[in-house]
């Protein structure tokens, strides 16, 4: 007898269903390497802390104060924790940051003195494993085996990323390995998009940590338009 059309129909349902029961498990069994794990939402991914773990007071005088209650960087040190040890020394003219990654050259003068900032991006660029430059260290004391182009001047971000907030004079990491570092401005790659016309770039002062547009040229006097050069390269 030739079956019906109503169970002809109720066949294909339970093929159907059967189907439907089985293809999740083989599926999850052919997907058991490309498992996704979403991780949870982090709202401060990316942004390590400053570095400051004292609150001071608003009125006058001021005065450090306890931070609980305040609201203040000190009290809630937000961000990403730095990593134990933050800088390991190379033994070889460079320091690694264990917080981002970057390569910098371990002595912060190396120059020995300020430049403009054409100088000092010029110097960076063409920064390599047995430079040398009348009026420089040799080859700024590196035996990395890098060559011209690994080396750059660093931009403002980077540059910040080095800054310990919770310190001054300089403002860097307590026991961090650098020599040379001077209190005073740096050059970094990033020009100011709201006074370029005046050939002003951005510059990090390592004495109080502020970040300050400066002249690209000299102008009014012999330190004028002049900060220090600190290169750095990509991690490798």
């Amino acid at each position: 007898m030739k079956p019906s059309r109503f169970s002809s129909l109720l066949s294909q349902c339970c093929v159907l269903a059967l189907a439907a029961l089985l293809l999740p498990a083989a599926g999850a069994a052919a997907a058991a390497d490309r498992v996704v794990v979403v991780p949870p939402v982090d709202t401060v991914k990316g942004v390590p802390k400053t570095g400051q773990t004292r609150c001071y007071a608003a009125t006058w005088p001021v005065a450090e104060i306890p931070c609980a209650g305040t609201g203040q960087d000190g009290e809630l040190q937000k961000g990403i924790a730095w990593p134990a040890p933050r800088f390991t020394d190379n033994m070889n003219g460079t320091v690694v940051d264990n917080l981002t990654g970057l390569v910098w050259l371990k002595n912060a003068d190396c120059l020995n003195g300020v430049r403009i900032r054409d100088q000092a991006l010029k110097f960076a660029n063409s920064l390599y494993d047995g430079y040398g430059l009348p009026g420089a260290l040799l080859d700024c004391g590196l035996a990395d085996g890098s060559t011209a182009g690994h080396w750059r001047l660093p931009n403002r971000f980077e540059l910040e990323s080095l800054l310990d907030l919770g310190q001054a004079d300089p403002a860097l990491p307590p026991g961090h390995p650098f020599v040379n570092v001077r209190s005073d401005w740096y050059w970094t790659s990033s020009y100011h998009s709201y006074y370029y016309i005046l050939r002003v770039g951005w510059a990090v002062h390592f004495n109080s940590g502020q970040v300050e547009g400066r002249s690209w040229v000299l102008e009014d006097g012999p330190e004028d338009g002049r900060s220090y050069v600190w290169p750095v390269r990509d991690g490798r």
